[in-house]
């Protein structure tokens, strides 16, 4: 996180109290609870979930196995299952992503067999709930370079969407029936982002991420460092629109977060001001993504250095996370949350520090309480997905 914490430091004398315009919103957290603790654990964007039952987060433990694992919760966060992997022993396997629908899940994840070299999408289902998985499914060819994959879900369809770190082509797979088969990839663009610059091989990512609104696909990507772009299928992937420009200042370095309800869509991602000012931000769709609002500052643009917004839609409110800087070393999490997507309530402080690297990877509602899940890290390399209920 490099190029956030350089932005952060330019900010660092602006920081103080964050004040937030909006109904107030009367929230308790309860204890921190760890979905690892091995100290090698990580979860990415889009990796928790809520089903009808109760709720579901995907994470990779590095420790040892480097296994795709899911842990699920049947009261609000509170209690948890044991580890089920999903992912091949004797492989590596990282990026997990997740989506649902009633008590279906849907998982994705990049595995290797060469020791990282190549890579490939595997897609899993569980129509009980995560209780058992269908067998793995993998949708990129063999001899690639599989980047993040993202998933989303509305009745039988199911969408796929990821980049191919050579190449940095961003490509849909569709499948009609529920995630048994899936069409040919159509490639969407070609992505120039390389967010894990001074890394080996300095892999393109385009961070796609997929949502479905009221019978239309919208997939989000970063084609370079700074521009964010959005293409839209009526039809179940046949056909594309014309690529959309939703941002020319996004921070490439950070994936999007995009969610649906009903007709209406909502993107976040991280803005970059020339001045180096950065800040979680937002635009809102009321027509299925054909249209756009402007960029909305979820934190106040000139309020508090901000980055890194989740976004989810779940029981009648729009929900997002967001990381603040406090300084080098501290990084708090804040959640708002919105009935309409528009009027947002006064931002609450669901984590605190001192911790000097702390990110959402996934917000939602279940069983009456607000759920973040995020990676925390001490700076020496530890590294820990854990879980903040609200209510």
């Amino acid at each position: 996180m490099t190029t956030l914490r350089r932005a952060a430091a330019v900010v660092l004398a602006l920081l103080s109290i964050v004040v937030f315009v909006g109904p107030t919103l009367a929230l308790t957290w309860g204890p921190f609870r760890p979905i690892t603790s091995s100290g090698a654990g990580i979860g990415m964007r889009g990796s928790t979930v809520a089903y009808a039952d109760g709720v579901a987060v995907a994470y990779v433990d590095f420790d040892g196995a480097y296994g795709v694992n899911v842990r699920r919760s049947t009261d609000g966060g509170t209690t948890w299952t044991a580890p089920t992997q999903l992912s091949a022993n004797g492989t590596q396997r990282t990026r997990p992503a997740l989506a649902a629908s009633g008590n279906r899940l849907d998982a994705v994840f990049t595995e290797s067999n060469d020791g990282g070299a190549t890579s490939r999408v595997i897609y899993r289902s569980s129509a009980n709930g995560g209780g058992s998985w269908s067998p793995p499914l993998a949708l990129s060819p063999a001899g690639t370079e599989a980047g993040s994959a993202t998933v989303a879900r509305s009745s039988s369809q199911v969408v796929v969407a990821w980049t191919n770190a050579g190449t940095g082509k961003v490509g849909v797979r569709v499948s009609d029936d529920g995630g048994t088969t899936f069409g040919p990839r159509s490639d969407l663009a070609t992505s120039a982002n390389e967010p894990n610059t001074g890394m080996a091989g300095d892999p393109t990512e385009g961070w796609a991420t997929v949502a479905i609104s009221d019978g239309r696909i919208n997939v989000a990507y970063h084609t370079s460092d700074t521009t964010l772009k959005l293409r839209r299928s009526g039809d179940g992937g046949d056909s594309w629109t014309t690529a959309v420009t939703l941002a020319t200042d996004s921070v490439g370095l950070v994936p999007p977060s995009i969610a649906s309800g009903g007709v209406k869509l909502l993107i976040g991602y991280t803005v970059q001001t020339r001045s180096g000012f950065v800040y979680a931000a937002y635009r809102r769709s009321g027509d299925r993504g054909a249209s756009w609002s402007t960029a909305i500052p979820f934190s106040g643009a000139s309020t508090a250095a901000t980055a890194a917004p989740v976004v989810t839609f779940r029981a009648s409110r729009w929900r997002v996370a967001f990381s603040r800087f406090v300084g080098e070393a501290d990084t708090h999490i804040y959640y708002r949350q919105s009935l309409d997507g528009i009027s947002w309530g006064t931002a609450t402080k669901a984590v605190s520090g001192p911790r000097p690297s702390q990110f959402p990877v996934g917000v939602t509602h279940h069983d009456g309480k607000v759920i973040i899940v995020y990676n925390t890290s001490d700076g020496t390399g530890v590294v820990d997905v854990r879980v903040r209920q609200g209510s």
